[in-house]
């Protein structure tokens, strides 16, 4: 796999096992440890998943071959948008998208200050208080 510089400089200070390590990661430290030939892979997989540089490659390494088929989040604006947009589409294919589109950018928080609780900031506020309060913000 190839690497962005300063992580192949983290690789290539590994051991020949580490690497292996690295390279046939499938999620299961013990099987994974003991396929790059470590003679106990139940502490080898503990000992290697300690080392801050694996972990960054192991992370990388997934990222890499997870991420290219899943949109960001500004890809799927723009499909929501587009569909939202689009003539050929249902009308509820329509508000479907409007609505993943308005989730997305925070369109229907509700934010209510429930005040200060006084000497005891974590008071647990009854079933009755919270509800006046909110019809109270929307008034």
């Amino acid at each position: 796999m190839k690497y962005p510089k300063k992580l192949q400089e983290k690789y290539n200070r590994l051991t020949e096992r580490q690497k292996r390590f690295v390279d046939l990661w499938n999620g299961k430290g013990k099987e994974t440890a003991k396929l790059a030939g470590y003679k106990q892979p139940q502490y080898a997989a503990v000992r290697c998943l300690k080392i801050v540089n694996i972990c960054q490659l192991i992370n990388f390494k997934k990222d890499k071959e997870l991420k290219p088929g899943i949109l960001n989040r500004e890809q799927r604006q723009k499909f929501w948008s587009d569909m939202m947009l689009n003539s050929e589409a249902t009308r509820i294919e329509q508000l479907k998208a409007s609505d993943l589109l308005g989730k997305s950018e925070g369109d229907f928080l509700l934010k209510v200050d429930v005040g200060n609780t006084g000497d005891k900031p974590f008071k647990i506020l009854i079933e009755n208080d919270l509800s006046e309060r909110i019809k109270k913000n929307l008034e």
